[in-house]
């Protein structure tokens, strides 16, 4: 029996002589994808007619009266060797042809088709492909058409900037008007499988878009490879109607600022950034190179400064974490700022992986004992960073103190790893107890993980703000008055109060080291300037912080082996809490021992006219710096310090967005009037007047009941949050200090939220901490104290 020319693609398993669009419509029917009833005319039907063979002429209308249903509409499309491969889409070179009724007019369409493949435009494309790829041939696909609900294409992986998200984009009715119409389409964004953005009001249902989603993630992964589908939605089902590779997927490289914002945040200077940022990546490149050997990754380019702010290279750590066999978005899930509700994803075994198991193992071992390295090595680094007193280095000359400076670095870098590893041991288990959490049906939110580490008052200074706030109600209120007029150098010299002067000094020496940043050695420490540190204390009102309502280990119905799980688990989630305070005060005390060492040699250099101020060397770079210290008479570098100082200046208010795409800085836009958004942290709603605190010296101003709103959140920040109603941050996630101090305190709490800083002081906003909005009131009461909004949960402080 002579073979047909035209074949069905359910019916035949081998897609021979068909083009490469009837080939991938023939995957998707064997791997099970919705796909309409189609059939592909084979090229040796088109070679015939190239060859001017009239006998095939019969045939081919015989099949297409056998097979074309009365009343029925085809889509009649090409289907070329050379079409949608990865090097080259043809598209839009060979006519297509819908809504065709009748055998005979599909025959047409099918000539139409043929004819085209030999027009101008289609010799122009192939002049583009090497000699031995010129040949083409032309299969033909008839596909009965779907009546269209909605219609459009979604890609599987964004095809501009090669970011690791699914687009929808569809339109009512027919594609035709999407594709070939120019009408702007709805489109939706998804995270993993989490919506990201979309229309706010939209014809197409959510859940359309989310089946849609679906199919094409299952293709890229059943298929292995990144693509891009036509779709059709009939009211009751999406059908696939083609699929191709996608072709213009590049090698731009995208920059993010979500986990900096939280672990290097605001503006950075010059010589912090050089100190800094080269440390946190190398600390980040040692890690990953220990679990997957020796890889690709320059610390150098793992950060990029954008307006003097930092951004992760999420290229580079995408690729990383996919050679471990977790998607790239895994970091971004870890620290807490991915999509709302997404669950840390699961590692999936692949050859690669399943070369670097014994690696894998050997690391997970010691990070499973990593409790012991911390244990030992935190006394020693304690022990070694007391050994540096910047006190006795102005005795020195330049080049001692810069080899002192060399040791220091080492000592820095040694304890910015533990405190690396620290952290993303303590992020993955609050990751698992939080899913073991919400199996039994608990919110994390409301399970009180910090009943019973009293031990963490000796990292938190609020509490010992709040032993030496009772000490000085305790005085007579003649001292009381002495002490408020006057100053910590007075407090000295006053009789009557040795108990209140002793803590105060104790608590200096414990907390003096912190200032607005515990990663910006350019910020003036609490040591530096105990006078406002002191009007703190002397105001400070605790807030109440009662566990009601919440869910303790002991009110979680699990038995036996589950129990025993669950309750090692939060042993782990606690003591990694523990240990992630203690080893970051200790980092931050060691890092923050490199102020006094520049500004000494910052002093230096102005004392020699290079520098008009000592505080001047922050605004170079280190190499700078250096040169300078060895008589480089070749660059002017006060001018130089200058420019930096009304560049940054220029920058400070501007709002940027959370991912960057390639090298070239993004212009720069202002503040939403109306409203803001950001990751919700702490739950409750709160309507309170706006107090922006960017420093030390901003604290005073917050008031009582006020919202405080912060760049990021260091420990430094705690006290504030006693006096807070509610807290916006521009950076953070689930687990940042803002957002944990927030849930302690039982305040609303958003975090996450471009441009927030800029808000005007004592504006009224309402502080929504279950969907992360941010209401601006344009006609607020400018006096007194506002009332919260109608049907708005007020939370209660005690003031």
């Amino acid at each position: 029996m002579t073979r047909p020319f035209i074949i069905d693609i359910r019916k035949y398993r081998d897609a021979e002589q068909s083009g490469n669009k009837a080939v991938n419509l023939t995957r998707l029917v064997q791997k099970g994808f919705p796909v309409p009833v189609t059939y592909v005319l084979r090229w040796d039907a088109y070679e015939a007619y190239c060859r001017d063979a009239v006998e095939i002429v019969p045939l081919i209308r015989a099949e297409l009266q056998a097979l074309v249903k009365p009343g029925a509409c085809y889509a009649v499309r090409s289907s070329a060797n050379l079409e949608d491969s990865l090097d080259f889409s043809f598209a839009g070179q060979f006519k297509s042809t819908l809504n065709v009724q009748s055998a005979d007019a599909v025959f047409l369409a099918i000539w139409s088709i043929w004819s085209t493949a030999s027009a101008e435009s289609v010799q122009i494309y192939l002049d583009k492909l090497p000699p031995a790829q010129r040949s083409l041939k032309m299969a033909v696909i008839i596909q009965e058409m779907v009546p269209p609900v909605y219609s459009g294409v979604a890609f599987s992986r964004n095809p501009v900037t090669g970011s690791h998200e699914v687009i929808v984009e569809g339109v009512h009715g027919s594609g035709v008007a999407l594709v070939q119409a120019g009408l702007t389409p709805e489109r939706y964004v998804f995270s993993m499988g989490r919506l990201l953005s979309g229309p706010e009001n939209s014809g197409i249902p959510l859940a359309v878009a989310q089946q849609v989603c679906d199919l094409v993630r299952k293709a890229a992964k059943v298929f292995r490879r990144e693509v891009d589908v036509e779709w059709v939605y009939d009211g009751q089902q999406v059908f696939l109607i083609q699929l191709r590779d996608i072709t213009s997927l590049g090698s731009v490289t995208v920059y993010s600022n979500r986990i900096s914002k939280d672990m290097i945040p605001g503006m950075i200077k010059p010589l912090v950034w050089s100190l800094n940022v080269p440390m946190v990546n190398r600390v980040t490149v040692d890690f990953l190179q220990e679990m997957t050997g020796k890889i690709d990754l320059d610390p150098l380019t793992l950060a990029k400064s954008f307006y003097y702010r930092a951004y992760f290279n999420m290229s580079a750590l995408g690729h990383a974490m996919s050679h471990l066999g977790l998607p790239a978005e895994t970091l971004d899930m870890m620290m807490g700022v991915g999509p709302s509700g997404m669950n840390m994803p699961k590692m999936k075994m692949r050859p690669r992986m399943m070369a670097m198991l014994p690696r894998l193992l050997v690391t997970m071992w010691s990070k499973l004992r990593f409790h012991h390295t911390l244990e030992n090595e935190m006394p020693r680094i304690e022990a070694a960073q007391k050994a540096f007193q910047t006190e006795r280095i102005g005795t020195l000359p330049d080049a001692e103190v810069l080899a002192e400076m060399d040791r220091l670095h080492g000592l820095a870098q040694r304890t910015a790893y533990l405190d690396f590893v620290t952290q993303i041991l303590m992020l993955l288990y609050n990751a698992v107890l939080h899913r073991r959490l919400k199996n039994a049906g608990i919110d994390p939110q409301q399970f009180d993980l910090m009943e019973g580490l009293p031990a963490l008052r000796a990292f938190e200074p609020g509490p010992y703000m709040h032993d030496l706030h009772d000490e000085y109600q305790r005085l007579d209120e003649p001292t009381r008055q002495r002490i408020a007029a006057g100053t910590v150098a007075d407090l000295l010299t006053m009789d009557g109060v040795d108990s209140y002067r002793g803590k105060l000094l104790a608590f200096l020496e414990q907390f003096g080291h912190l200032s607005d940043s515990g990663n910006d050695i350019s910020a003036v420490t609490w040591r530096e300037d105990p006078d406002a540190i002191q009007r703190i204390i002397l105001s400070y009102v605790p807030a109440g912080q009662s566990t009601a309502g919440h869910t303790r280990l002991d009110d979680v119905a699990a038995r036996g082996l589950r129990r025993a799980g669950l309750r090692w688990l939060c042993a782990r989630a606690l003591r990694y809490r523990l240990y992630r305070e203690q080893i970051s005060f200790l980092y931050t005390r060691t890092y923050g021992t490199f102020r006094g060492y520049w500004l000494e040699l910052g002093g230096r250099l102005a004392a020699r006219g290079v520098l008009r101020a000592r505080e001047d060397v922050f605004y170079l770079h280190q190499e700078e710096a250096r040169a300078a210290l060895a008589g480089d008479t070749g660059r002017d570098y006060a001018s130089l310090v200058v420019a930096r100082q009304a560049e940054m200046e220029s920058l400070r208010d501007v709002v940027l967005p959370v991912v960057i795409y390639g090298e070239t800085p993004p212009p720069v836009v202002g503040i939403s009037a109306d409203r803001l958004a950001g990751t919700p942290t702490s739950r409750g709603v709160y309507t309170g007047r706006v107090k922006v605190v960017n420093a030390l010296t901003d604290f005073a101003k917050l008031q009582p009941g006020d919202v405080l709103v912060v760049p990021y959140s260091d420990v430094g920040w705690t006290p504030l949050f006693a006096r807070a109603g509610g807290v916006i941050a521009e950076s953070g996630g689930m687990l940042s200090h803002s957002s944990i101090i927030a849930r302690e305190y039982h305040i609303p709490a958003v975090v996450s939220v471009p441009g927030a800083t800029l808000l005007r002081d004592d504006t009224l906003v309402t502080v929504d901490g279950f969907t992360g909005e941010i209401l601006i009131h344009q006609n607020g009461d400018e006096h007194g104290r506002p009332e919260h909004c109608a049907g708005s949960q007020r939370v209660t402080q005690t003031v």
